[in-house]
Formats: C-alpha cells, structure tokens, sequence
C-alpha cells in the first residue's frame, strides 16, 4: 500500500476509492510545468510513463507505475537531505579525549567564511594531538598555563591559533582534559580552490599559480594560510557557534582503522625521545598525497 503526499496537506490511500478516482484526472492534474521537471533523466521517463497510464486497460498497472514513480522521486528527496545539506558539528563533538577528537576530526570538513562572505571548505586529511599537562611536546607541557596557550585550557571546541617562528600560525582545536588540545596539519581543498589558491601565493611571484592542488593545504602554516586563519580574528573563537570558522560533517568521517595511518608527530624531535616518538599523529590513507609527510611504513604496515 503506497500512502501519496499532495501539497504536504493531505494523504491519499493507493486503495481507496478517492486515488482510483484521482487516476482518471488530466495529465496536467499529476505532471509538473516544464519549469519544474525533474532533470533526472529517469525519474522523467518514470513521470511520462505515470501521465500515459489513462490509455491503460487496467487499474493494477496504473497504480503499479505510480508506486515506482513515487517511491524513486521519495528515494532522491532522502538522499538530497543526507548528502547535500551541511550539518555542522556541535560542541559534544569536541567534549572527547584528545587522541579521540584527532581521529574524529579526519574525513570531516574545515569551513572558513571570509569577510565578503565567500566560503572555503577543505576534508581535514592529517592531525596531531598534544595531551596536556604529562605531553613534553604540548605548550601546555607540565599544567603550565599562560596567556598565550590559555585557549587550551578553555572549553572543548575552542580555537587556539599560535605564531611559531614569528610567522607562520597554526591552528588547534581544545578537547576534554586540562592543557589538551587537537593540531590541524593538513587538508584537501574542496570548494573556494582558487581562493586559496590565492591565498597561499599571496608572497609567491606567481600568486600560486604553480602550485598543485595537493600543496595548497599541507601543513599546519598552509593551512592557516590558505584558509585565512590568523590568531588576531580567530584566536579562542569558540567554533561550535562560530560564523568564521566551523566544522561540518561529512559522509567521508568516521574512516575504518584500517584506513588512519598511525604516525610519530612532526617537530618535536627536542623532547625526549618517549615523547618524540609517541603515536600521536594521524592522517587519512586514502589522502596520503595531500598530507605533510608521509609514513611509508606505518602506511605499509596497515
């Protein structure tokens, strides 16, 4: 039994009386206006082949093409919400440990709306986490607590944008766990490509022109370069409600283990070695062009 929707106003029973009368309507009563076709070439053979159905000789065959034509166009809807509509990620996102958020983070979206209101979007493909107080890599490296890593300590989900070498920025996310905090060290550019494009050639002499979509985002500095990130603007932003900076949700999160490459973090090579050498780092497989530096054997040993 099919149930038919109309104007989202009332439903209509395929076994009643009421959808056997409706049948025999004109063409118009059931077809939209050329304006409104479906430009799907399938569902539009299955519309055409529902409007012929008043030369057929038997009601069963009628209400048959109906149900298919319904139910493909009910299907399309479905997956138009799931995959089309961006649903950015709340604060119980962040409200986990930092080795877990750095693993959520992978797949999803890094979304930067600049100040005319275009928008960048880039797959986060690469992540390190920094514990906290026990982490001799971490700013925050036994509970020290200053005014520049003072967004680690604050909520989950807020950013903590540095200046390293006095001038690159990288930027970081705050977890669960005093001092704990996620470092974004490289993405896919999705959407405003040649925006970042320009971005990142601002100080190039060919305004970036050479540079291959895989170079565009991968490292901490590119990143923030290319994505406009910059610690005056978004330092301790809070980015479950941020209107510069968000993440979303993508259909590519939550990657099978089998697929994150488990690394050693880069540039801490100072701290001892225990530190040093912790699996700290993560980054995608299937993204492995588009990363920093890659582990060939950890991607082997996979």
């Amino acid at each position: 039994m099919l149930t038919v929707f109309r104007n989202n106003q009332d439903h209509i029973d395929s076994t009643s009386p009421r959808f056997s009368e409706m049948r025999g309507k004109r063409q118009a009563e059931w077809s939209p206006s050329p304006h409104e076709r479906d430009p799907n070439p399938k569902n539009a053979r299955l519309v055409e082949d529902f409007d012929s159905t008043e030369d057929r000789d038997t009601e069963e065959t009628t209400t048959e093409d109906a149900e298919i034509c319904l139910r493909d166009a009910l299907e399309n809807c479905r997956h138009f919400l799931a995959f089309r509509t961006p649903q950015r990620v709340g604060r119980d996102f962040f409200d986990v440990g930092c080795v877990q958020l750095a693993r959520k983070l992978l797949g999803n979206h890094l979304v930067r709306r600049l100040k005319d209101g275009r928008i960048l979007r880039a797959k986060i493909v690469e992540t390190e986490s920094y514990l906290g107080g026990q982490d001799k890599a971490s700013h925050s490296f036994n509970n020290r607590r200053t005014e520049r890593n003072e967004p680690m300590y604050m909520e989950p989900g807020t950013a903590y944008v540095y200046l390293t070498y006095g001038m690159y920025y990288c930027f970081n996310i705050s977890s669960r766990g005093e001092g704990a905090a996620v470092l974004l060290r490289s993405a896919k550019p999705l959407s405003g490509v040649e925006d970042i494009r320009g971005l990142r050639g601002v100080k190039l002499k060919d305004g970036g022109r050479k540079l291959r979509l895989a170079q565009l985002l991968n490292g901490p500095s590119k990143l923030c370069t290319g994505m406009a990130i910059c610690k005056d603007a978004m330092n301790k932003e809070f980015v479950p409600s941020s209107e510069l900076l968000w993440i979303e949700y993508s259909q590519d999160a939550a990657p099978a283990e089998h697929h994150i490459v488990t690394s050693s973090r880069i540039g801490v090579e100072s701290v001892p070695r225990e530190w040093a050498c912790q699996p700290l780092r993560f980054y995608l497989l299937e993204d492995a062009t588009f990363v920093s530096v890659r582990d060939r054997a950890a991607e082997k040993a996979l």
